[in-house]
């Protein structure tokens, strides 16, 4: 070993195995510390890893339960009170919280109104209360005012301008006022009987979380809900999602990757030594003497090649994370060992897996291969090593993902593509034999130079075909998701809202708003209201006879938002029916397909919808999806319009001020004093903040899965190397000149990158019309683009790597190269 490494023998195969497992270990780690970042930092909209809410506050022993685990623990309580300041009344939501609150995020006020707004780790000293913008509006104080409530007077000294756990109230219609947990005996208000809602929430390290929810469910009692991220943000939670699917994939591809350019690699290696062990033969050597040989020098290169790649992966995952320190949440965990662990258990399986079997050849090269070029048959026990290499490589990908859908996907797409692969090139390569005679002569030589290696030709090529499907389809993915999620925020730059409009004043706030200078306004009229009957079935006898569990009972007890649209609004997707249908005895309504399914409805189905005393029944008509991830005002109930024009209802408005527009807010509130202004400016800013992260995560694990598909460039390319180099020299022999050795060469290299690069190109696009409709739930449009400048560019690729080999051969001696062959 030592002998050929100084001959350069193992260069190939070494770097292929350190690059490979670099960057496998370098995106795992990466993607595993700074996905486990922002899941910390969009739990903040939640207040916590774990939160409980419910009109029963926990058991006292379950938070003392759960401090014993290492876990942070907040108590919320929220009730409807009336604040005074003389003749002045304004009914609010009152938020009572303790001293460790919050347990995530950061709470936001302003010391004057609309003035800058700054974050604080606490909520209110005792005797203080916070309150928005609307309560020191209602009650005409100013800050530093005192007011009742209750029994007891406190000085209003901040405006609250954001909650990081207020989840799904950004919309509600009383005032927000937030007060300390100590001071609610003083006030009276709390007596058995009232009506109060409990949140307690939870957070700590992932493990300690993991463990302690399933224990947390058991004792909740029936009314009480778990609530998480996913529950409580669906929008945050479903991009978070797709991230780590992609993360996923991502480490998926590159480990793929590994596993082509270390199995090349591997098997020229092994090739190489079939003379030398005839020769070790010939001289007596046995052939478990020759198995143990090429065992030690393949399990230390395994192990040095592993070692090294792990720490190569180490440094980079952490250069980069310096670098983009600032772009990150504040604690960015450490390391794990499951990359590095899965990183080492590569390299050795993959090296000895896909190597072994030419191994278990080399101890079996008749002694005869000194003067004659035969081999005897793999042995069934090769083909035994070789397919438990691949089970194992299987396993590894799903211990590291733990996706066992996304990495039976994988390994279906790998393996058929590999068969239909060999297939389709063994039938391409046939015509284009018979075209030879067709073609130019420069063409004509170099593709019989690259066809009379025919078995080898089509592992080049096939080995090129899955590193440019899988770099395509992590690019195209990237591509896809980096554009929905740049969109989403552009167009829901809408950073305030306005409730509780009057029909008579919409015109007129519309108007005010564009003479302020907002922009991005809409504008829609809203009903309130809740499902009586489904069918003619009360909500008892519904649950009875359908009998679909506590999601269809949440809907029940729901208050909805409703509206009614001529056109489907952006980002919706009819999935049943039709729009609007022409005429009908009773209103129509287009139901939301989350609502839809917890329910059981279906198109046709008829429902009775209670709103202020009155009743009225609809027939649902369409069923649709709702990208709510757009931020957007979405809807679950929209109805036609003229349906609902006898009912009372409001205009609900969304628009974009810029910071130096925030003083139009006061003309807006004195011009319009029953309207209700809320600030979105803050959520806005953490999305995207999360979306600059998941953007940033994906452009970096891109080159990462580029580089490794580099690598099987290299391996694939060094693979004939020696043959090469033996057939210039002949070449030379017979009087060929350099220029034209040099552009047969890369004529061949433009032959292998086209046929490759189409092969890539088709299963890429094959892939990512399946990954981007049932998996990533993406549009997607297959592009033309592939087809045709990945294949020509793969050629350009090739040519320009080939040119410094084509060179060697030929101007390499022909004596020497023919006396080293």
């Amino acid at each position: 070993m030592l002998r050929e490494w100084r001959a350069g023998e193992l260069r190939v195969l070494l770097i292929a195995l350190v690059v490979g497992i670099a960057s496998h270990t370098a995106i795992g780690h990466f993607a595993d510390r700074v996905g486990r970042a922002m899941q910390h930092d969009a739990n903040q909209v939640v207040g916590g890893d774990l939160v409980v809410a419910g009109v029963t506050p926990l058991a006292q022993e379950i938070g003392e339960a759960a401090r014993a685990q290492g876990l942070r623990v907040a108590e919320v309580r929220h009730f409807t009170s009336v604040l005074n300041v003389g003749d002045m009344i304004v009914l609010g939501g009152v938020k009572a919280v303790g001293a460790h609150y919050p347990l995530k995020g950061q709470v936001r006020v302003a010391d004057t109104l609309y003035g800058q707004s700054r974050a604080l780790d606490s909520g209110p000293a005792r005797g203080e209360l916070w309150a928005e913008a609307r309560v020191f509006r209602s009650l005409g104080v100013e800050p530093g005012a005192e007011v009742n409530l209750g029994d007891s007077r406190l000085r209003l000294t901040r405006v609250l301008t954001y909650e990081p756990d207020r989840s799904g109230q950004l919309y509600s219609l009383l005032p927000r006022v937030m007060m300390h947990f100590d001071d609610l005996p003083a006030t009276g208000i709390l007596q058995p009987g009232s009506r109060v809602w409990s949140r307690t929430m939870f957070a700590g390290t992932p493990q300690a979380v993991a463990g302690f929810e399933p224990w947390l469910a058991e004792r909740l009692g029936p009314e009480q809900e778990l609530r998480t991220l996913k529950t409580s943000r669906p929008a945050t939670a479903e991009a978070l999602d797709r991230a780590r699917q992609y993360l996923n994939l991502a480490s998926l591809a590159a480990l793929l990757l590994a596993a082509v350019a270390v199995a090349s690699a591997g098997r020229q290696y092994s090739e190489r030594h079939y003379t030398f062990c005839a020769l070790l033969r010939c001289l007596g050597c046995s052939q478990h003497d020759i198995l143990m040989i090429f065992l030690a020098q393949l399990l230390f290169l395994a192990l040095l090649g592993g070692g090294l790649g792990v720490l190569l992966g180490l440094a980079v995952q952490g250069g980069l994370i310096a670098l983009i320190v600032d772009l990150l949440p504040p604690e960015v965990p450490g390391p794990g060992l499951g990359p590095s662990v899965s990183g080492l258990a590569l390299a050795v399986v993959v090296l000895l897996g896909f190597t072994l079997p030419a191994v278990l050849r080399l101890r079996r090269v008749p002694p005869m291969r000194t003067l004659r070029r035969e081999l005897a048959p793999l042995p069934p026990a090769a083909w035994a090593v070789r397919g438990g290499s691949l089970a194992l490589v299987a396993g590894l990908m799903w211990a590291y993902t733990g996706d066992w859908r996304l990495t039976l996907l994988i390994a279906v797409a790998g393996g058929g593509l590999m068969v239909l692969g060999w297939a389709l090139l063994g039938v391409l390569f046939a015509g284009l034999v018979r075209a030879l005679e067709y073609l130019p002569d420069l063409v004509r030589q170099a593709l019989r130079q690259f066809l009379r290696r025919r078995n080898q030709a089509i592992a080049q090529t096939l080995a090129l075909g899955i590193a440019v499907m899988a770099m395509l389809v992590v690019w195209l993915l990237r591509t896809e998701l980096l554009g929905l999620w740049q969109t989403d925020v552009a167009r829901s730059a809408a950073n305030h809202v306005a409730i509780n409009i009057q029909p008579d004043e919409a015109e007129a706030f519309r108007t005010a708003l564009h003479d302020s200078g907002a922009t991005r306004i809409e504008l829609y009229p809203m009903v309130r209201g809740r499902i009586a009957t489904i069918n003619g079935l009360t909500e008892a006898d519904y649950l009875t006879a359908r009998a679909p569990g506590e999601e269809a009972e949440e809907e029940f007890d729901d208050t909805f938002n409703m509206t009614w649209l001529s056109d489907l609004p952006p980002d919706n997707t009819l999935l049943a029916g039709e729009w609007w249908a022409e005429g009908g005895e009773i209103p129509q309504v287009s139901v939301e397909q989350g609502v839809a399914a917890d329910l059981g409805l279906k198109v046709g189905d008829r429902i009775e919808f209670s709103s202020g005393g009155l009743r009225w029944q609809a027939e649902v008509t369409s069923l649709r999806s709702v990208r709510w991830e757009n931020l957007r005002a979405n809807f679950y109930m929209i109805f036609r319009p003229g349906d609902l024009a006898d009912l009372p209802y409001t205009w609900f408005a969304s628009f974009h001020l810029e910071p130096a527009q925030k003083p139009a807010l006061v003309a807006l509130n004195r011009a319009f004093p029953g309207l209700s202004l809320i600030e979105l400016d803050v959520l806005i800013n953490q999305v995207q903040k999360i979306i600059d992260q998941l953007s940033l995560l994906l452009q970096t694990l891109l080159g990462f899965v580029l580089l490794a598909g580099l690598t099987i460039v290299l391996a694939a390319l060094h693979t004939s190397w020696r043959e090469r180099l033996h057939e210039g020299a002949v070449w030379r022999v017979l009087g060929a000149g350099r220029a034209r050795l040099r552009a047969r060469q890369l004529a061949e290299f433009a032959c292998l990158g086209i046929l490759a690069g189409g092969l890539g190109a088709a299963a890429a696009e094959a892939g990512m019309i399946y990954l981007s409709r049932q998996w990533f739930a993406l549009p997607y449009t297959p592009s033309v683009l592939s087809f045709t400048a990945l294949p020509f560019g793969l050629a350009l690729l090739l040519m320009g790597v080939g040119w410094r080999s084509s060179r060697r051969i030929a101007e390499a001696a022909p004596l020497a190269a023919l006396r080293d062959e």
